[in-house]
């Protein structure tokens, strides 16, 4: 019921872009079974359903590429590391942890861009090339607080990567009226 509100949201209000981010790997079964990712994963099946029904809503549907997860507390680690000289590369989501954690999302994504979905990817702005790691932190400021959330530091320096979802945000000026919104909606 709730789902089918916010569509009626979307459509009502004639809402023009709807985002969607997550921690996607969370919702992926814990082995991703051999073949075809829409055959094997009702997840799968269920985002390209729900890509679906916001493009019938009239919206575009923007996926949030994940950030990429670091297995320690970021602000521990950078604590740890100005009070003893740990060595933060032990600590870092290197390129192929991030890329095996995202491998089931990557895979679905050209059929989610093909019903229409655009994607917004922000992990590699957060990488360190000459490592092949991604940073903890950046001109002394930590970028996650813990291990996958972003800091405010952080969001803002990938807010640009947002630019093409508000380009044309000043062009609708008119809202229709709600029939009726959900509790606590």
């Amino acid at each position: 019921a709730f789902n089918r509100a916010v569509l009626d949201q979307v459509r009502v209000q004639r809402i023009p872009h709807v985002l969607l981010a997550a921690r996607w790997r969370d919702y992926f079964g814990p082995a991703i079974e051999p073949g075809p990712i829409l055959e094997s994963e009702p997840f799968a099946r269920q985002l390209l359903e729900t890509v679906k029904a916001i493009r019938a809503a009239g919206a575009v549907p923007w996926i949030l590429a994940e950030m990429p997860a670091h297995p320690v507390q970021v602000p521990k680690a950078l604590v740890s590391h100005e009070l003893f000289g740990t060595d933060l590369t032990r600590f870092s989501c290197s390129i192929r942890s991030h890329s095996a954690r995202s491998a089931a999302m990557a895979e679905l994504m050209p059929t989610l861009v093909m019903h229409g979905a655009r994607r917004i990817d922000t992990p590699d702005l957060l990488l360190d090339k000459g490592s092949g790691l991604y940073r903890m932190s950046l001109s002394g400021r930590a970028l996650y607080y813990d291990d996958h959330h972003l800091t405010r530091f952080a969001a803002g320096l990938l807010a640009h990567s947002f630019d093409p979802l508000f380009a044309n945000a000043g062009e609708r000026t008119t809202f229709a009226p709600a029939s009726k919104a959900p509790p606590g909606f």
